[in-house]
C-alpha cells in the first residue's frame, strides 16, 4: 500500500525556530520535568481550567497537558498526555502531565532501540594532571 504523500505547509526555517522554542521549554523552561536523560526533547506545556456548564468556569477543576516529540534532532515518536481533573498539590501541566510524558517516551524510545542523541548530563570528561610518583 502507497503511503499518502505530505505537503510542506512551512518553510524549514520557520519549523526550526518553532523546534528550537519546544526544545527551550523542555531545558529551561515548564516542561523540565519531561526531561530523558540522553534525548533532546521537545514539547509545549498546557494547563487549561474546567469550563462550568451553567457558565465560567469550575473552581479548582483544571486539564493539564503536554504534548512533545523525541528525539529532537529526528522525531521517532510524538505523545500528547492529558491529565483530566489532576488531584494533589499540584495541577499545571509541567507538574503532572510531563513527567507522565518523560515516562512513556522513555519506554518507547528504550523499546524501539532508539539512540540518544546526546551525552547523559553529568558525565563529563575530566582530565587528571600526571602525578610524580613519590620515593617513599
Amino acid at each position: 500500500e502507497e503511503l499518502p504523500r505530505g505537503e510542506r505547509v512551512l518553510p524549514s526555517d520557520v519549523v526550526g525556530q518553532i523546534n528550537q522554542m519546544l526544545e527551550h521549554v523542555v531545558v529551561k523552561g515548564t516542561g523540565q520535568r519531561a526531561r530523558l536523560p540522553s534525548y533532546r526533547v521537545a514539547g509545549k506545556t498546557g494547563t487549561v481550567r474546567k469550563i462550568n456548564p451553567e457558565g465560567g468556569y469550575l473552581e479548582g477543576h483544571y486539564l493539564a497537558l503536554f504534548a512533545g516529540f523525541a528525539p529532537a534532532n529526528e522525531p521517532q515518536f510524538v505523545a500528547v498526555v492529558m491529565i483530566d481533573d489532576p488531584r494533589g498539590e499540584f495541577y499545571y501541566g509541567g507538574q503532572v502531565a510531563a513527567p507522565v510524558f518523560r515516562d512513556i517516551m522513555a519506554t518507547a524510545l528504550r523499546l524501539y532501540s532508539i539512540p540518544g542523541d546526546i551525552e547523559p548530563a553529568g558525565r563529563e570528561v575530566v582530565v587528571m594532571p600526571q602525578l610524580k610518583q613519590s620515593g617513599a
